[in-house]
């Protein structure tokens, strides 16, 4: 089974409206360590998917991350025509602009969603995205 990413895109009511160079998927953390009197213990916590890509910033008309709608998602197609959609998603942060050696402008984008594939965060051993 291969996992070479074909396409990531954000889209809004079913329409592309940004295109990505990257995917990453962060991992899920589901405890939390914490420092308690004389010894440190862990407590549960609300997980969530979180995810980075980066963002080729065109000359005509970027994207405004920060008025993104609701019922938004991130569409990840990899190369055996596999589709993984997150759902519910809203930005977290918007890195600084680099340039990459093929001149072009990228922003790393980090998202929170809070559904991939139409579950809630689902439980150990899922997919590999």
């Amino acid at each position: 089974m291969s996992l070479f990413i074909v396409r990531a895109a954000l889209e809004l009511n079913g329409q592309p409206y940004a295109e990505f160079k990257s995917f990453q998927e962060e991992p899920i953390q589901y405890n939390k360590q914490i420092p308690l009197m004389y010894t440190t213990g862990t407590a549960p916590v609300t997980h969530r998917y979180k995810f980075k890509a980066e963002y080729v910033v065109p000359q005509v008309n970027p994207f405004d991350f920060t008025t993104l709608p609701g019922g938004s998602t991130f569409t990840v197609v990899l190369d055996g025509g596999e589709r993984h959609v997150y759902g519910g998603i809203v930005v977290e942060s918007i890195s600084e602009t680099k340039i990459d050696s093929e001149a072009e402008y990228i922003r790393d984008v980090a998202f929170i969603a809070e559904t991939k594939d139409g579950d809630p965060i689902a439980p150990f051993g899922d997919s590999p995205l």
